[in-house]
């Protein structure tokens, strides 16, 4: 590469950034109900044989295999298995829970259906539903027998749910259902013809006090082993106090949140996760916080352990939000789960300094009220005091605090296990808490700065106690995320001078993103929309596919809201793709009369027959909103569209292969496949930390869209994925990789796919440029 270019690749390095759609995955979950079941109000018809088949259990599940889940994902789970407390047993597949169970005609018409499901010894249970459909007028309810007082209270331990009240995405988590049994129940309403459907993907059991005892087991054979070797088995060795503490223990030197009432802002945006791992079949708790972010971004922060098998994204779209899970200072009974997301998106990693953070892809409702947390990233600023609000085992929040000395960045590095984050006082805050401590659950909870109220670190870990005040935790810091990628995220903008921009080829303004933000109250334009799916697939003998909008807020008195939807081809088809996708009705109008339904349209592919040009084709379906009494009301939302050949991954297509770094082509790119897969071999000599751009040809100035997601895989393993993020800086077409570092002698394999689908690889054709190479020390530091 020529020198006028290595200083133009530099240059863009600067101010390279890239634009996201914003498509909707989370779902606002129906929890504690104030209405009865419409069920539990039929039971009444019912013979006494009839009630008395509903005491039958249908299913007895055997016990979840914590030993087995130790030998088989111990590694993979690392310190995230403190955080551990829900597991599947061992041989339960998904299953058509209509097939199984008891249905039972009502005296007066219409069908009631149930299914008792009972794990012996289990405290409680989740349920992950793949496939939940449910016809208008028929109601669905999951509860746990022992909670409902004789079917005369739906709050703990209950959910009904309507048609209106499934997720879009037709996927549901329960919340936890305490106690042995769980009992599910289905009415559907005389006159109607079923086309509902129920399938349960996993029943989850609480297994944390087995998992604790399983662990000690284990940590006291290893120690008895060390005693004989001279090396333990690689695995997480967390000392065993870490595991016995619950939260009845904490809360011995932890107070309720509710018990500082001058918190109660901040603590209005901390959230409770269930964060579910499809790869080990378990249910992890930790805590996070929904953090201001440019241009009305919500983002979800939290511990980058929360989740190892950041290549499931199926798994996110069960995950479970829990804001306002508060209780009265010295509470004896935890009070219900109200207020509930479903549903994230990954956005950015860094496992250094163990920072996660997500994409809310939905609104957050109002009546939530929800604060957007404050953050600062600058290096410089190390609070005097801070407080930890944070989920100890899941329970509601209780809040640390730590004066003076108590928080250092000056610390001998801690004895943590191999395998897993290392903090460090280049990456950690180290803190030794004046009043409080965390358990598992507590991961990944904010550390805000009392003067600024604003997040500087991330929970990771530690040893603190109750009863050994000396002990420390240790929180990421935000900084260290921030020069690796996070500012890209969260950045806002200020000018600084002026340079040459070789995207543009033109004199720019030189931008520097902010490192810091204040926190602010969650508002949202009037006349929000939902939109579901996000993603579209299609193949040869699947043609057709079901489109569904809707409100998430209701129109004024005589406004009418006008929604229009048309296709768009995206760059790098091998034809336009228009005259091949059909859209029923592209054109709908929503009344105050139409709030709560759902508008639901075919979206079809014709004329392609056997075979798709190129073997793949991509598309997005814009639908944008305007109102006949607001002209300022104008939404727009995306769908893609992804017409394969047939399932694809990028190990099929024949790589690029790069000889030596750095490497750096333009448009048009060739390749054997057609496909963008690159290889190369980080030899000794090119072992060493490494930036990656990629650019996409721009699809226009006025269609504003996430291109596709850059992935690494390292000897043929996923490694890490970069998806599109928000824009500061105004540049829509491109993604950057800073200080990615390499190992020596491995083969490295860069994929650029679809961002909604990581098997769909892109056509080579749609990029603009790559570059791979060296980072440059210097150049590396200006940036920030």
């Amino acid at each position: 590469m020529v020198s006028a270019d290595r200083a133009a690749i530099w240059l863009l390095l600067l101010v390279l950034l890239v634009s996201r759609s914003d498509t909707v995955l989370a779902e606002v979950i129906t929890t504690a109900s104030e209405t009865l079941p419409t069920s539990w109000n039929l039971l009444k018809e019912l013979p006494r044989a009839g009630l008395a088949q509903l005491d039958l259990v249908d299913i007895e599940l055997p016990p979840a295999d914590v030993t087995l889940l130790l030998d088989t994902h111990e590694e993979h789970l690392g310190s995230h298995l403190r955080n551990t407390k829900y597991l599947a047993p061992q041989g339960v597949e998904e299953f058509d829970a209509f097939g199984r169970g008891k249905w039972v005609p009502l005296p007066q018409g219409g069908l009631l259906w149930s299914l008792r499901m009972q794990s012996k010894g289990a405290l409680a249970h989740m349920i992950l539903f793949s496939k939940v459909q449910l016809t208008q007028g028929s109601e669905l309810v999951v509860f746990s027998p022992g909670a409902v007082a004789n079917y005369t209270t739906c709050q703990h331990s209950c959910m009904r749910l309507t048609r209106s009240e499934v997720p879009a995405f037709e996927k549901l988590t329960t919340l936890p259902m305490q106690g042995e049994e769980v009992l599910l129940m289905y009415y559907q309403r005389k006159g109607t013809v079923s086309l509902s459907q129920l399938h349960i993907l996993n029943v989850m059991q609480d297994v944390s006090g087995r998992l604790a005892s399983a662990v000690h087991a284990r940590n006291r054979r290893r120690r008895l082993l060390q005693e004989r070797v001279t090396t333990l088995p690689i695995g997480t060795q967390l000392p065993v106090p870490l595991f016995q503490q619950d939260d009845s223990s904490i809360f011995g030197c932890t107070p309720s949140v509710e018990c500082d009432p001058q918190y109660g802002t901040l603590a209005a945006g901390v959230v409770s996760i269930y964060a579910v791992d499809p790869t080990s079949r378990t249910i992890g708790l930790c805590s996070g916080s929904v953090v201001n972010a440019p241009r009305g971004n919500r983002y979800l922060l939290t511990a980058d352990h929360c989740i190892r098998d950041k290549g499931q994204l199926q798994g996110f779209e069960y995950w479970l939000v829990i804001f306002n899970y508060n209780a009265p200072c010295g509470f004896t009974e935890a009070p219900p789960i109200r207020d509930v997301l479903q549903g994230v998106r990954l956005s950015y990693y860094d496992s250094t300094a163990d920072v996660l953070l997500m994409t809310i892809p939905n609104l957050i409702p109002d009546h939530f009220h929800t604060f957007l947390l404050g953050f600062n990233a600058s290096d410089l600023d190390v609070p005097e005091a801070a407080i930890a609000i944070h989920h100890p085992g899941g329970a509601p929040a209780a809040v640390s605090t730590v004066l003076g000395s108590g928080l250092s960045t000056h610390f001998p590095k801690p004895d943590f296990p191999p395998t897993e984050v290392q903090p460090s006082d280049k990456t950690h805050f180290q803190v030794t808490w004046t009043t409080g401590a965390t358990i598992g659950g507590s991961s990944g909870s904010p550390l805000i700065d009392l003067a600024t109220g604003k997040v500087v670190g991330v929970l990771t870990g530690g040893y603190s106690n109750c009863q050994d005040r000396t002990q420390p935790d240790y929180y990421g810091r935000l900084s260290v995320a921030w020069k690796a990628g996070l500012y890209q995220y969260l950045s806002s903008v200020e000018v600084t001078n002026t340079g040459i921009s070789f995207a543009r080829h033109s004199t720019v303004a030189v931008m520097q993103a902010n490192n810091s933000l204040p926190g602010r109250a969650v508002t949202h334009s009037r006349l929000a929309f939902g939109m579901y799916p996000t993603v579209m697939h299609f193949l040869p003998n699947t043609t057709s596919r079901t489109l569904t909008y809707y409100l998430l807020d209701p129109p004024m008195e005589n406004e009418t809201v006008i929604t229009s939807a048309r296709i768009v081809s995206l760059l790098g088809n091998a034809v336009d793709v228009r005259p091949f996708v059909l859209l029923q009705n592209p054109q709908q109008n929503f009344t105050l009369a139409d709030y709560g339904t759902q508008f639901v349209t075919q979206v079809n592919t014709t004329g392609l027959n056997e075979t798709i040009p190129g073997g793949l084709l991509r598309f997005l379906l814009l639908v944008n909103f305007t109102s006949n009494v607001d002209p300022s009301v104008y939404r727009l939302m995306a769908m893609k569209g992804i017409i394969q050949q047939a399932p694809e991954s990028w190990t099929q297509f024949e790589p690029i292969v790069i000889p030596s770094l750095p490497y750096y082509a333009k448009f048009p790119i060739q390749s054997s496949s057609g496909r963008a897969v690159f290889r190369f071999n980080a030899t000794s000599s090119s072992a060493a930390v490494l930036d990656v751009v990629t650019c996409f040809v721009p699809q226009s100035d006025t269609v504003q869209i996430g291109s596709g997601a850059t992935t690494a895989y390292r000897n043929g393993t996923f490694t890490w994925t970069l998806t599109p993020y928000n824009d500061p800086f105004g540049f829509k077409n491109c993604m950057f990789v800073p200080s990615w570092r390499s190992f020596e002698d491995d083969v490295y394999n860069i994929v650029i796919s679809d961002q909604d689908d990581f098997n769909a690889v892109i056509q080579t054709s749609a990029l603009q440029q790559v570059y791979f190479g060296l980072s440059n020390e210097s150049i590396a530091s200006s940036l920030f």
